[in-house]
């Protein structure tokens, strides 16, 4: 066992590890470098042992774990070395900053001596670029604060400046320690780090928006409501309900109930099995079964991007949407407008409303599965959803498996997880070590949410060795990897016609158009072998039956690590993403109604 002398007086390195206990970060997840060994070495001189180093085969899948762990836990941190880890990095914490994930980037840096000689002898020192201020310069653009301590003095200003930002604004941070800065003694820690995120000298317009969004429920008193990610991020969950329950106070008995619905990002805010769920879909104009406008779209915490209205515009008079601390109702908008403020006084309203008669409106069907008895997209959701355990956590790819994982029903509340914004190709694979770990935690009984991941074979190509990680760490948890040897997605939005029912046979000098494009398609990987070198039960399915005899091995080995790869065919498309395969593709030139009108 390594021991380590304690330090004679509190170090810049004790003072962050202070300051990230009291933040009830438990865990942290890295690739290790002598740069930040020092940081590291306090952490494990720890006698409680109240942090633990989760090391990962690649930076990138650190910032992934790290992420997924803050958005069930509530603060991630991830440790990397200079240049060569950090940059790896970037990719995950961008998409923790898109996404509103708070987690710490901690990178060690060369010690001032090797800065002064480096500028001053020419002597360029390990994964530095020469410019010193490269890796702050780099991670200015993706975090909410960035600081590069080279004195000690500074040092518990800049933690504490770095933490309170990441708090108020839950987003990355980044602080970056030269070596040496490391063991230099400091004051500790004074008073614990609190933030007041609504504290401005801005006038609320919470009155006016709420005034707004009362006439518009009022002209269109049929009412969807849809549940957005803010309210996991802000705890809102609560005072939504309260909402929900006081928009049906005002229908008539035996009238249509209001219900919400979730879109990709936000799917399992609330749990599936609630009375006034109705659906997780794609939110846009195209949701009822009749295309009259008679009803207003009412989003508590929703964002309009890409994936949750694919692509719409869905502004228009019948929509309000609180999100981003501001209020959007139809062609007005209202700023800082806090969305707990916008719920209460919305509450309210409705409440004092005496003459206001609502109804819910019925919604179309979401696409129905292309069942048979071939193995397909389709046919494997169908078999995950008949084996699906109410507690257990689904995480998702961003390819062909987001929309049709998203259609799994009776999740629970925080059951799935997706990156649907930011939308990079592997992130569930090692976001799932962040979960797994995320789960231990926050277990209250001996018996722990098994974690699943469903991803095509593309997307864990980029991050496989997250498997091996999770089986380092003792993790359960079970991998299904779509195979069909091919970028999916890719082909799919610059030119579908290989994945149509009936696709377009285009001539000799457009013969390219006719089938998959060579550089979407993937080496054949060995998944079994592939799993077992990483300590995992590998399986490979090629059929329906063995597929059901795969779910009930999962089910009889619940403390076994599992990577399954499911076999389907090359153009095989889930059947709710075949009908837009009929629209032009984005490089699909030889299609007469290229480009894409609501593309280009």
């Amino acid at each position: 066992m390594l021991l380590l002398k304690a330090p004679a007086a509190n170090t810049v390195a004790n003072y962050l590890k202070v300051r990230l206990i009291e933040l009830g970060v438990q865990d942290m997840f890295g690739v290790a470098g002598n740069y930040a060994a020092p940081f590291l070495d306090t952490v494990l001189a720890d006698a409680e042992q109240r942090i633990k180093l989760l090391g990962t085969s690649t930076e990138m899948n650190a910032g992934y774990a790290a992420d997924a762990y803050a958005r069930y836990c509530g603060y991630g941190a991830v440790f990397v070395t200079y240049g060569v880890g950090s940059f790896s990095l970037l990719n995950a914490t961008a998409g923790s900053y898109v996404e509103k994930v708070p987690v710490l980037v901690i990178n060690g840096a060369p010690t001032n001596k090797e800065n002064i000689i480096e500028k001053n002898a020419g002597l360029l020192f390990s994964h530095s670029t020469g410019n010193q201020l490269a890796d702050l310069d780099v991670f200015q653009k993706v975090t909410v604060a960035a600081e590069r301590i080279t004195n000690a003095n500074l040092a518990p200003f800049q933690i504490d400046k770095v933490l309170t930002a990441m708090m108020a604004c839950q987003q990355p941070a980044y602080l970056e320690v030269a070596e040496d800065v490391w063991r230099a003694p400091c004051p500790p820690p004074v008073g614990e780090l609190r933030v007041d995120p609504g504290r401005t000298t801005s006038v609320s317009e919470v009155g006016q928006a709420v005034a707004a969004a009362m006439e518009v429920i009022e002209c269109y008193p049929r009412v969807v409501a849809w549940a957005g990610i803010e309210l996991r991020q802000q705890q809102l969950t609560g005072p939504f309900e309260a909402l929900l329950h006081q928009l049906n106070k005002h229908v008539p008995e035996g009238g249509t109930p209001i219900k919400f619905i979730t879109s990709f990002l936000s799917k399992s805010v609330l749990d599936e099995q609630h009375p006034l769920f109705d659906s997780c879909r794609v939110v846009g104009k195209n949701m009822t079964y009749d295309p009259q406008p008679d009803y207003c779209l009412l989003g508590i915490g929703g964002w309009t991007v890409d994936a949750n209205v694919a692509s719409q515009n869905i502004r228009d008079e019948r929509l309000i949407v609180a999100c981003n601390g501001g209020v959007l109702v139809g062609a007005q908008f209202f700023p800082m407008v806090a969305l707990p403020d916008f719920i209460r006084e919305l509450n309210a309203a409705i409440a004092a409303a005496k003459h206001l008669e609502l109804s819910g409106k019925a919604l179309a069907p979401l696409p129905a599965p292309k069942l048979g008895d071939m193995l397909t997209f389709d046919t494997f959701f169908h078999q995950l959803q008949r084996n699906w355990r109410h507690d257990d956590i689904l995480l998702s790819g961003v390819g062909f498996t987001l929309s049709i994982a998203s259609y799994l029903t009776g999740v629970s509340r925080n059951g799935y997880l997706t990156d649907g914004v930011w939308l990079s190709i592997g992130y569930p694979v090692a976001a799932a070590t962040g979960v797994a770990q995320a789960c231990r935690r926050m277990a209250k009984t001996g018996e722990c949410k098994r974690t699943f991941v469903v991803v095509g074979d593309g997307a864990f190509q980029e991050v496989c060795q997250a498997v091996s990680d999770q089986n380092y760490h003792g993790q359960n948890n079970v991998v299904f990897v779509l195979s069909n040897t091919i970028y999916g997605i890719e082909q799919y939005l610059v030119n579908p016609n290989p994945f149509r029912n009936s696709p377009v046979d285009y001539p000799p000098q457009d013969d390219l158009l006719n089938s998959v494009y060579s550089y979407n398609d993937l080496h054949q990987w060995d998944f079994v072998k592939l799993g077992e070198s990483f300590g995992s039960i590998g399986r490979r399915v090629e059929s329906l039956a063995q597929l059901e005899e795969v779910f009930c091995e999962i089910d009889d080995c619940p403390d076994r690590n599992f990577l399954v790869e499911i076999v389907v065919p090359k153009t095989d498309i889930p059947a709710d993403l075949l009908a837009g395969a009929g629209g032009v593709g984005e490089d699909e030139t030889a299609n007469e109604n290229w480009p894409p009108a609501d593309k280009f």
